[in-house]
């Protein structure tokens, strides 16, 4: 019996630094339509999830760096020369 659905999961963890990380995981699932392979199917859902864990981490990375810059912005300009 050939599935009628398909599971692809795709996750990915980022070191931030001073011992954080980040971990995204997305999970996509789709029904196979009548001419479709499993593999097709998952094939695609995993380049999917893959693009979408990437966007993610764009936009949380963005952040953190937009804030450290801030952060450092406020330093005087010896103690930014210091850490840099």
């Amino acid at each position: 019996m050939i599935p009628r659905k398909a599971t692809a999961t795709w996750g990915a963890k980022y070191n931030l630094g001073d011992f954080n990380s980040l971990h995204i995981e997305v999970t996509l699932d789709a029904d196979i339509e009548e001419g479709e392979t499993v593999e097709q199917v998952t094939s695609a859902l995993l380049d999917a999830a893959k693009g979408q864990v990437r966007e993610h981490a764009k936009d949380v990375l963005l952040k953190r760096k937009v804030q450290v810059e801030e952060v450092m912005a406020g330093l005087p300009v010896e103690v930014r020369g210091q850490l840099k």
